[in-house]
């Protein structure tokens, strides 16, 4: 029920309690003859309704799922412990054993519900507290924790009477646990806010092509919008009706094409005539999808793969306003996995729409593999498939990468917080350049290296051109060897023969 409590408003709710309450005081006026609840078993049935409704219709309609747990199970705990069943006659102990599995029942949702929101509150991303999270969102429900003191009040105050013990029972079931007066209204006040869409939102434009599986070209009305990330609502051929993320926009001759990603389907259709698409864009969907595709909040998405992108190379198109730019880093979900790719170039290209040429925007991505802090980028053995979404990982937190034993930051990757780590026994054993034009920080990177090999008892040779490297290592004591004039003599008469000696001639091969 919390979707239709979403879309309900207080007013709304409290007409819901109110129904609920003169049905279910009706019951009781009939079963037990009382105008008024008594304090006896014979009214508990009816308190526990009161109960139920007052909790979750106006007390705590959008308490967290362990929250609302909690108050019901109290709620629902105070009254079996206090029921009176003296009165019970031969099933008093059949009640007994009931009562106190249910109170047991009680404390078990309340001891979930604590540490569901200890850990929650501790870490989001726990899955001990994810698992009891869902665990009180499935067993703390109302329903489930007032329904064994309401049978225990119907089975015992009114056992002389089979007729009344069921038709209280089917009131309960269908009343408490049902609640049409609440989905009545939820489907009311949904009718009408579609009723309300469809006339306000008109439509943007007409499905064009759909490029199996996900990706929608649509032949845009004019001074239609069709922003990057707006929500859009589209009915297939096939009848199904998707939500459409809008990617970018293209001019086609007079026409403008927009394309669009598919991210879900409705579940709840509205009157949409096949082919047309209408705005509507809720920032908490759009949000939500996108969270739901790239596995991650906060992810950008900028584009979908195309074809000729292989296992090393990913290619995808984006718009002409992209903000990318060559070295940042995208990824793709692939069979669960988020795969890395860092942007080399992109080009302008041509496709042939309806036999009009629609130009497109083309990123070339080297790469990089899956992440994770223990062994860095791990190269991915398979390739996405076409119309895959893109995504920026701009706004991506990773976690520091965990280094090992000689490794030390030299930097981190662009557009990223992604640490690069460097072994220096490899830079120090095998042949190392550092190459780039100016500014990109060779002297930096240069000088982090030397500092590290010092810290790891290296010998170094410095062969420095310009001082620089004399003023910045001051702090290593380094030394200065100098020849001295014998060897500066000799050093300089070996240069000058070796000037004038003339080359030597190649020997000619034998015939």
């Amino acid at each position: 029920m919390s979707t239709d409590r979403i879309q309900t408003t207080l007013a709304d709710r409290a007409l819901a309690l109110a129904a609920n309450v003169a049905v279910f005081y009706i019951g009781l006026y009939v079963a037990s003859g009382n105008l008024l609840p008594t304090g006896g078993l014979e009214s508990v049935w009816f308190l526990s309704g009161l109960a139920l409704w007052f909790l979750a219709l106006l007390s705590a309609p959008w308490f967290v799922p362990p929250k609302d747990a909690l108050a019901n199970a109290i709620g629902a705990m105070a009254i079996l412990i206090t029921a009176d069943l003296g009165a019970t006659g031969a099933l008093k102990p059949h009640l007994e054993v009931m009562r106190w599995t249910a109170v047991i029942y009680c404390l078990a949702s309340m001891a979930g519900a604590m540490v569901a929101l200890f850990i929650h509150d501790k870490n989001k991303r726990s899955p001990v507290g994810r698992f009891f999270f869902r665990a009180t969102d499935a067993f703390g429900q109302g329903e489930l924790l007032y329904t064994p003191p309401a049978l225990i009040s119907i089975i015992g105050a009114y056992q002389s009477s089979l007729t009344t013990v069921a038709w209280l029972t089917m009131l309960w079931t269908l009343i408490a646990i049902g609640r049409p007066f609440e989905r009545l209204i939820a489907a009311w006040k949904h009718w009408q806010a579609e009723k309300a869409r469809v006339i306000t939102s008109p439509t943007v434009g007409i499905i064009e092509r759909i490029d199996h599986p996900n990706i929608v070209r649509v032949r845009l009305s004019r001074h239609s919008s069709w922003k990057p990330g707006m929500l859009h609502t589209a009915a297939m051929s096939n009848g199904d009706q998707h939500y459409v993320m809008a990617l970018f926009a293209q001019v086609q001759g007079l026409d403008v094409m927009g394309t669009g990603l598919c991210v879900a389907e409705l579940q709840d259709r509205i009157v949409l005539a096949e082919g047309d698409v209408i705005q509507s864009h809720s920032p908490e969907k759009a949000a939500k999808f996108i969270e739901n595709l790239s596995g991650t909040a906060g992810s950008v998405l900028v584009g979908f793969t195309v074809e000729n992108s292989n296992i090393g190379i990913l290619r995808f198109e984006v718009s002409a306003a992209s903000e990318l730019a060559e070295g940042q880093v995208v990824f793709v979900r692939v069979n669960g996995m988020d795969v890395f790719y860092q942007i080399l170039d992109a080009q302008t290209a041509e496709e042939s729409f309806d036999q009009n040429p629609r130009g497109t925007h083309i990123v070339n991505a080297v790469q990089l593999g899956c992440y994770s802090p223990e062994d860095g980028f791990t190269k991915f053995g398979w390739l996405s498939t076409m119309n895959t979404p893109v995504f920026w990982a701009k706004e991506r937190v990773f976690p520091a990468p965990i280094a090992k034993q000689g490794e030390f930051p030299i930097g981190v990757v662009p557009s990223t917080n992604i640490g690069v780590m460097a072994n220096i026994d490899d830079l120090v054993q095998f042949h190392t350049a550092v190459l780039g034009v100016t500014g990109t920080g060779k002297t930096e990177l240069a000088l982090d290296i030397v500092c590290e090999a010092a810290k790891n008892d290296f010998r170094i040779f410095c062969v420095d051109f310009t001082g620089e490297y004399k003023a910045r290592l001051a702090d290593l004591k380094p030394i200065f060897p100098a020849p001295t004039q014998k060897e500066r003599t000799t050093l300089s008469r070996n240069c000058s023969l070796s000037k004038r000696r003339p080359a030597a001639r190649p020997r000619r091969k034998p015939p």
